[in-house]
Order: C-alpha cells, then structure tokens, then sequence
C-alpha cells in the first residue's frame, strides 16, 4: 500500500470507489447518475490523496483545509481491513491545521465503529439536519 497525493488521471479510479462505497456512506440515497462528475463535483477545492495497493487506487480521502474537514473518506470494499483508511485518515490529519472534524452519518454504523476504534472523539449529534449524523473530532494531540 502507498499514499499519495491525488492526480487528475484518478479521476475514474476515484469514481469508481466514490461508487463502490456509496450504498454503505448514504443508505437509501440514489447512486449519483455520473460518478465521475460526483466525484469531482464533491471534492472541488479540497487537497485529496490516493491509497494505492498493487498499482491500482483502492480508496481516497479530501480535506478541505480552510476550517479542516474530512469530506470524503472512502476504500474500496476489497480494500477494507488493510489500513488503507486508517492511513489516508491519518495522512489528511498530518495535512491539516489544527483539530480536524467530519461527520458520519447515524445510519452508517460500521464506519463510526471505525472512528470510535480510531480515536476521534464524538463532539455532538445532529439530527435536524438531513439524515442524522455525529459531528467527530480528530483525537486530542
């Protein structure tokens, strides 16, 4: 596995991992009609990295640095349980200024499960907002 800072080549690579992850990061949304425009639509001004595992883009995180946001972290489910979210997370903490935040939404238990493992603390819950989510602080340094 290696990270590495996003390339417009990733493009599709991208997309096709924003797809993948989709049903598991918004239960019962719609899969968007081009990932490629999701993907580039969703990420635009935020700094992304790649994880790569035998050549090829497994997963991706962006940040978006001004008030420093985990936007998108995604791995490929034949990726999962490799580290690679745990690096990439890792990587755009190292990036950023400051404490980081994201949100996850309530539905998704598996990937809080996953922040809760990592550290991240539970800041508060937002549930008057779209689906409910829990607003995650990066841990304390």
């Amino acid at each position: 596995m290696s990270i590495r800072s996003y390339a417009s080549a990733d493009l599709c690579a991208c997309a096709e991992v924003l797809l993948d992850g989709w049903p598991a990061a918004f239960p019962g949304a719609g899969l968007p009609d081009d990932p490629a425009t999701a993907f580039r639509d969703g990420t635009a001004g935020e700094r992304l990295w790649v994880a790569e595992v035998d050549g090829r883009v497994a997963g991706f995180v962006s940040l978006w640095t001004a008030d420093p946001f985990v936007h998108y972290l995604f791995v490929s489910e034949q990726a999962r349980g490799r580290g690679l979210g745990a690096a990439l997370l890792a990587r755009a903490v190292a990036a950023a200024t400051g404490r980081v935040r994201l949100k996850c939404r309530l539905d998704n238990p598996a990937a809080c499960r996953f922040y809760d493992r990592k550290g991240w603390q539970r800041l508060h819950v937002v549930t008057d907002d779209g689906p409910a989510h829990v607003v995650f602080g990066s841990p304390a340094a």
